[in-house]
């Protein structure tokens, strides 16, 4: 039994991968190890750049044709040597990308965050062009809100850094105190004695009860309120849809129905900040994030099922 790529094979045929990330990929069997983690060539070509390659098991590439099948454009990052292909500028090779788990980091998809430390941030291609693309790249996997180019300079992979980053620097210790040296004590000449008074008797004070202290109970450990976290999750949410509805107004190529689905989405948020930890109007949101660009049925539907649902919440039920 052979297999081989637990990410892409490809048996024939030219691959461009750019601007992705592919991770935690394996190729194995129950009774055959595979080969190519993430990329198995067997026959075409491969040209790659600016992406993240972190397979789970076996190597990041591996390829049965000729080196010159596969086409590094720079700014790649590999877990591994890359199987010596990723040699152009900008190429990182045996280094640890260090992702975050595969989580909901805004947007319709589910991403890898990059961490603090990750050597991918501000490491892309520093000439980027987002119009170099057939549609302008404007923003990364998640979409409208999450900009392709921060801080001047893009990172590598499919996700971009939105916070700014903050180079952590340890502090300097104070230095150490030299001990100064103690001078020698002079002698102290011994005073004359003098006669001491003979000692009237001192009355025995009758001890007084001693309070015992009563325990001190520690302060309850304060749990996160899950209402609280779902407010700021929603008002994050608000603060991209609006952006969007802002920057994409009066721009004639964008088709009305991602108007209509943006408009929709941003009034469902508003209902959900009023009832953060309701069911119903999470699967309504859910919809929208699952479903994209609506049509007219579509959306006269979830404007019907939203409106239902808010005049219950009013009415208490």
């Amino acid at each position: 039994m052979f297999i081989g790529g637990g990410g892409i094979t490809n048996g024939g045929g030219n691959i461009l991968i750019q601007n992705s990330t592919i991770t935690g990929n394996a190729a194995e069997g129950p009774s055959s190890p595979g080969f190519g983690g993430n990329i198995f060539m067997a026959e075409g070509t491969l040209e790659i750049g600016n992406t993240i390659l972190n397979a789970a098991s076996g190597g990041n590439i591996v390829s049965f044709g000729s080196p010159g099948k596969i086409i590094s454009d720079g700014y790649n990052l590999s877990s591994d040597n890359g199987a010596n292909y990723l040699s152009a500028a900008g190429d990182q090779v045996n280094t640890d990308p260090k992702l975050g788990p595969l989580q909901d980091n805004g947007g319709p998809t589910f991403t890898h965050a990059l961490l603090p430390d990750s050597p991918a941030i501000d490491a892309g291609n520093p000439n980027y062009d987002p119009k170099n693309f057939q549609s302008p790249l404007m923003y990364d996997q998640r979409g409208f809100g999450f900009y392709r180019t921060k801080r001047g300079r893009r990172d590598i992979g499919a996700f971009e850094v939105q916070e700014p980053h903050v180079a952590r620097i340890r502090p300097t210790p104070p230095p150490t105190p030299t001990p100064s040296s103690t001078p020698r004590p002079s002698p102290t000449p011994s005073p004359l004695p003098t006669p001491t008074p003979s000692p009237s008797p001192t009355p025995t004070p009758s001890p007084s009860p001693t309070a015992t202290p009563s325990p001190t109970t520690p302060p309850p450990t304060s749990t996160p309120d899950p209402r609280e976290i779902a407010i700021a999750k929603i008002r994050r949410d608000i603060g991209f849809t609006r952006k969007a509805v802002h920057e994409l107004n009066g721009t004639r190529s964008v088709p009305p129905s991602v108007f209509a689905w943006l408009k929709l989405r941003l009034r469902v948020l508003k209902a959900r900040l009023a009832y953060p930890l309701d069911e119903e109007l999470a699967q309504i949101d859910q919809r929208l994030l699952n479903h994209g660009p609506l049509s007219e049925a579509a959306k006269r539907n979830l404007l019907a099922r939203l409106n239902a649902r808010l005049n219950a919440l009013h009415g208490g039920g």
